[in-house]
């Protein structure tokens, strides 16, 4: 069930980043608790099972839902909130987000860790994923920035500092974004980026930038090239699609995290690539022949986020798709491997109907969920409005998939 939650926002705007007051936003700043660990992936934050205060309600009618992350932004031993909020007149404004205990109720915090000249965002925003990227052990924020005046633009990171502030500045990754995946993929103790460019002209693949450990990033060429068309003759062949917009890593049986990526219109696909290992160039191999495609998802709906689960050696996805902002659905698939001698063979298989969500009079379905610990879905984005029974219908909808 969705753990619903009233939003009491103070007013925003002014002061600086990394106050030391020891109260802020009308309640008392905590004291004493140890700080929550980071995830070692995009995906471990994102899925932490922790984080029980998913749901945000929108506080203001221009939130960009799907950029919403979590962290423990305030070193506070509790989860906090990154979130976007869209602004018709240019950059969108960056807003970081307390849970008061005493209240009950989401506060805007900003500026006690972000400086007002520190607040401004892309002028589209598309999605934010959290990670440790500067090594410090706090968590920091990566947004995916879609292009503006027909061109690329430098993605944004916000990086916690030694004074509990924030500083945002350019990460040298320049692409169309729509999506991105941290992980630590030459395995050197610092996290890269695996990032969409929706309007690349390198057979539109998932781009690599390895991270320094300070919070930038450097452009891998097609030499050590992140996916290629299963050189590994592993799992089939294939070609990745032309347009990337959405990159996922999932856990899988190997332990290690392989990549759903899809793409929309003329090329609408999703596929699974395969994780080779951290010692392999290239790092994912292709699968989407007939038997490792995603079958029976050839409608025009847009794969907005990928979940994965691990059971008795069987890895199953679910694969959130939207195709408008009324309507969306999850569907479950299972991959099973059966190895003989050297070989392995692999295929998906898709278990029960996808679960189809429409709401029409309630503003938007959200775009973002995550499998909680009790692996029932809960909606992770800021897409809630004051209505509480679409998220609890909603929640009631998702059960059933399992």
């Amino acid at each position: 069930m969705f753990l619903l939650m009233t939003t009491a926002l103070s007013a925003c705007g002014g002061g600086g980043g990394g106050s030391s007051s020891p109260s802020s936003s009308g309640y008392t700043w905590p004291t004493g608790n140890t700080p929550l660990i980071v995830g070692a992936s995009s995906y471990a934050n994102k899925n932490d099972p922790q984080l029980v205060r998913t749901q945000l309600e929108k506080f203001d009618p221009n939130v960009n839902p799907i950029t919403l992350t979590f962290g423990d932004f305030f070193q506070d031993g509790q989860f906090s909130a990154f979130i976007v909020v869209n602004q018709t007149s240019g950059a969108g404004k960056a807003y970081f987000l307390r849970w008061n205990t005493t209240t009950s109720a989401w506060v805007d915090d900003t500026d006690r860790i972000l400086g007002t000249t520190q607040r401004a965002a892309c002028v589209s925003n598309q999605y934010a994923i959290t990670a440790d990227f500067n090594g410090d052990g706090k968590p920091d924020v990566y947004l995916s920035c879609a292009m503006t005046q027909a061109q690329p633009v430098d993605q944004l990171v916000f990086l916690s500092q030694p004074d509990g502030s924030y500083l945002r500045q350019n990460s040298g990754v320049v692409v169309d974004g729509k999506s991105a995946s941290a992980i630590d993929l030459n395995n050197d103790g610092k996290l890269d980026l695996i990032v969409s460019n929706s309007t690349s002209n390198t057979r539109g693949e998932p781009q690599v930038y390895f991270g320094n450990g300070t919070g930038a990033f450097a452009f891998q060429t097609r030499n050590t090239v992140l996916v290629a068309q299963d050189t590994q003759a592993l799992c089939g062949g294939g070609s990745v699609p032309t347009s990337t917009n959405s990159v996922n890593i999932v856990p899988s049986t190997n332990g290690r995290f392989d990549l759903i990526i899809g793409a929309t219109g003329s090329a609408n696909s999703i596929m699974w690539l395969k994780d080779l290992g951290s010692g392999a160039i290239p790092r994912y191999s292709v699968c989407n022949t007939s038997s490792l495609n995603f079958p029976n998802l050839t409608s025009p709906a847009t794969l907005t986020d990928v979940y994965s689960s691990i059971n008795n050696g069987v890895t199953t996805f679910y694969l959130g798709r939207k195709s408008s902002p009324d309507s969306m659905t999850i569907s479950k698939f299972t991959l099973s491997e059966t190895t003989v001698g050297l070989s392995t063979t692999y295929s998906l298989n898709s278990g029960t109907q996808p679960v189809t969500i429409t709401a029409p009079t309630l503003n938007g379905l959200p775009d973002l969920f995550k499998v909680n610990a009790a692996g029932l879905f809960q909606a992770f984005d800021a897409g809630c409005s004051s209505q509480t029974t679409r998220c609890s219908s909603l929640s009631a909808a998702l059960s059933s998939i399992n």
